[in-house]
C-alpha cells in the first residue's frame, strides 16, 4: 500500500526534517518554510536536522545531520511511528542519482522509513557520474 502525502493537507505524526546548506547564500529558513507549508498544520511534530557547509556532491552517509535524522526516524518507526523523513527539495538531499539510489536501497528501504519531498525534483539537474571527491 502506498501512502500519498499531499501538500496543503494537515498532517499528523512526527516528521524528521533534513536541511542542507552548502553556501551562505542558501537559506535554512526558506527550507523550513517550505516544509511547514507542505505539512500545513495538523497535529504533528517536526524535528530538524541541519548540515551546514556540506556539498550535495558528498555521499549522504558522510553527513552527520542526515545520519542522525535517519537514526531518529528509524527509532520512531520501531516505536509505532511512520519514520517520515521530509526534505524541501531533492537537491538538498543529493546532486548525484547514484548516491540517492544507493541511500534509498541501503538505508530507507532497509529501515522502512518514508521520504517526503516537498517540491517535485528536476531529475535533469542531477548527475549520473560515479566520481567522488576526496
Amino acid at each position: 500500500m502506498t501512502t500519498q502525502y499531499q501538500a496543503g493537507k494537515p498532517h499528523q505524526g512526527v516528521y524528521h526534517a533534513y536541511i542542507r546548506v552548502s553556501t551562505d547564500k542558501q537559506d535554512i529558513a526558506r527550507q523550513q518554510d517550505m516544509i511547514r507549508k507542505h505539512l500545513n498544520g495538523g497535529k504533528h511534530e517536526v524535528k530538524y536536522y541541519i548540515d551546514e557547509g556540506y556539498s550535495g556532491d558528498l555521499p549522504p552517509d558522510q553527513r552527520e545531520g542526515l545520519k542522525q535524522c535517519l537514526r531518529d526516524a528509524e527509532t520512531n518507526r520501531r516505536k509505532g511511528g511512520k519514520g517520515n523523513i521530509i526534505i524541501s527539495d531533492f537537491s538538498r538531499f543529493s546532486r548525484r542519482k547514484w548516491h540517492s539510489y544507493k541511500f534509498f536501497e541501503e538505508k530507507l528501504k532497509k529501515n522502512k522509513c518514508k521520504l517526503i519531498i516537498c517540491e517535485r525534483p528536476d531529475w535533469s539537474q542531477l548527475e549520473d557520474r560515479k566520481s567522488t571527491r576526496l
